[in-house]
């Protein structure tokens, strides 16, 4: 009898101990309207601890894949270091930290600065937070497309997580993330709006209809 018991005990510090961090993506800044170009991207994620406990990145990726094949990292970034607490949130700017210097935007706690290439393509993309064995711990395969929200050139996507929905599973529904705009998010003159490395500000709860937003600004798309 004790013996089972000893047993069962191990099992659960085991099970305990492989359990994946509560990490989710709850922000992405895909279509800023500041510069870029192949060497210089302006883009963001944000990722929010949704545990109990801090998590310890280092070793870390960040990867991006593409709309047809979202699950296939076609960009990779292993995160250096950073610890984020329960409930807090980390930043990663997907360009070289030169290319933020201007923009005013909160501190960011990353910097993929070895990339050369456009990460998120506009019509549709992938980005994933995976473990240091390139497992993916939690993705969101995007659309510019219904139930995706209609974005305006400079606005940011939001995570909006439903009450008692496992927010991992939840935000790969368009239908649960808004764009940003003026009643809930904040303005960066010459970049766009969002709440990098905060919650959506109280205002809009659900998406307007694509029909209902007006189109996005012309500027050009980004290509890989």
């Amino acid at each position: 009898m004790l013996r089972s018991a000893a047993c069962v005990f191990v099992t659960l510090l085991t099970t305990t101990a492989l359990a994946a961090p509560k990490l989710v993506i709850t922000e992405i800044m895909y279509d800023p309207t500041s510069p870029e170009s192949d060497d210089q991207q302006t883009e963001w994620v944000e990722i929010q601890n949704c545990g109990d406990t801090s998590v310890d990145v280092q070793g870390m990726q960040i990867t991006s894949g593409s709309k047809t094949k979202p699950h296939d990292p076609k960009q990779r970034y292993v995160l250096r270091s950073g610890t984020i607490a329960p409930g807090g949130y980390f930043l990663i700017g997907v360009g070289p930290q030169s290319a933020y210097a201007n923009l005013n935007l909160p501190p960011m706690q990353a910097y993929c600065d070895e990339c050369h290439f456009a990460w998120f393509v506009n019509a549709g993309d992938s980005v994933a937070i995976r473990d240091a064995k390139g497992k993916v711990i939690d993705e969101v395969v995007f659309s510019s497309d219904s139930p995706w929200p209609a974005v305006r050139a400079g606005s940011s996507i939001q995570f909006l997580a439903p009450s008692g929905v496992d927010p991992q599973q939840a935000n790969d529904d368009g239908k649960n993330w808004i764009a940003s705009g003026a009643t809930n998010s904040d303005s960066f003159p010459g970049h766009g709006r969002g709440t990098p490395g905060a919650p959506p500000k109280a205002g809009a709860t659900t998406q307007p209809s694509h029909a209902s937003a007006r189109a996005p600004a012309t500027r050009p798309t980004a290509r890989r």
